[in-house]
């Protein structure tokens, strides 16, 4: 990141970052539910930036739901929901989804460079332009709209 930043024009963000669990049938859906090898591996990753004193302003999870995958199909399930491929593509939020859901939305650690985009952020504000895209006026609120619609298929509760 710090090797890369000085070609950068935006502040830098983490996408499509993610790791996968194989699935070859042998598995339970409840055992492919825990997946608590993707947490550690997102918060082992997101420590070792904060260590190396890169200054990340997003982190997007690759990816939401399990999906087909060019090199190995349906083997490899990377989301944050399991997707049941034989019942509907019902879908199943997996333990990383809390975990995920509260890493967004912890406090933020406030450095020099943070307080001058706060002015940029009051500026936005006084023109009522803060509203996210789907209305809500703040970042959590739009957090819960998105996992609602990604659950509304599901039957088992957070």
């Amino acid at each position: 990141m710090d090797h890369a930043r000085p070609r950068l024009r935006t502040d830098p963000h983490i996408e499509r970052k993610g790791i996968y669990d194989y699935d070859d049938g042998t598995k339970t859906r409840e055992e492919m539910l825990k997946d608590t090898f993707r947490i550690t591996y997102i918060k082992d990753h997101s420590q070792q930036l904060q260590k190396d004193g890169c200054d990340v302003r997003g982190y997007y999870t690759w990816s939401l739901l399990d999906n087909f995958e060019w090199e190995y199909g349906y083997s490899t399930r990377f989301g944050l929901y399991y997707v049941d491929y034989d019942n509907n593509l019902e879908r199943y939020p997996k333990s990383s989804v809390n975990w995920f859901k509260h890493f967004l939305k912890r406090p933020i650690v406030k450095s020099e460079e943070t307080e001058n985009e706060e002015v940029c952020n009051e500026s936005r504000e006084e023109e009522n332009n803060d509203e996210t895209l789907d209305g809500s006026k703040d970042f959590e609120t739009s957090i819960d709209a998105i996992l609602d619609r990604v659950k509304n298929g599901s039957r088992i509760e957070e």
